[in-house]
């Protein structure tokens, strides 16, 4: 089976933690830049298979003596090429090129926003968006290679994850992290800053 398109399941065998407090969220949790790299390494992957493109737009936004002292780069993903009916590719995959329905062209931010804001449906409420956003995916895998379960333990819930072994040996999914993928013209720091600007606006900072 062809997993390159469903890299945001496949990247949950990474997860720091497989039992966790879904609403919890503290200083050094690692769940939310382990979110932005599982939405990164779905993104790197359609960039990488072809199926969108990086287009860097750069403005200077400040010239003395003809060189620029301060310069914007807006960064803009296109869409190149659409999925076939048999493809095996990732709910987290397929909402990113949902994006492009009606444009071709689309400002990076604006269609991680819109990710989002459709995985989340408009929740912006989140103590820990990145737990969110593992739960949305586990809800609506489609390799079925794990099992969640819900648990609760005196005041708190919890989320268990389990790996069905034979599933996953069956399927032999390769595993990737996003510095397996080269992203020219966007740095892998500037991209995860991009996603993780993005992410945290579903969070709940009260």
């Amino acid at each position: 089976m062809n997993t390159s398109l469903i890299n945001s399941e496949i990247s949950i065998l990474l997860i720091p933690h497989t039992r966790f407090n879904p609403d919890s969220w503290h200083l050094f949790d690692p769940f939310i830049n382990y979110a932005v790299d599982i939405v990164g390494v779905s993104l790197a992957s359609l960039i990488n298979n072809n199926y969108l493109s990086v287009i860097a737009e750069i403005n200077d936004e400040l010239n003395l003596f003809g060189k620029s002292l301060i310069r914007r780069v807006n960064y803009q993903l296109q869409i190149k090429k659409r999925t076939a009916p048999d493809d095996t590719i990732g709910w987290l995959e397929e909402s990113i090129l949902n994006q492009f329905q009606f444009s071709d062209i689309k400002n990076l931010k604006k269609v991680l926003y819109e990710v989002f804001d459709f995985v989340f449906n408009g929740n912006t409420n989140f103590n820990n968006p990145g737990k969110a956003l593992i739960c949305e995916i586990l809800k609506h895998q489609r390799l079925f290679i794990f099992e969640s379960s819900q648990n609760f333990s005196l005041f708190s819930r919890y989320t268990q994850i389990d790996l069905h072994q034979n599933k996953l040996h069956e399927i032999n999914p390769q595993i990737h992290k996003l510095e397996d993928f080269p992203l020219p013209p966007i740095e892998l720091s500037k991209f995860r800053k991009i996603i993780k600007q993005q992410l945290i606006k579903f969070q709940n900072r009260d």
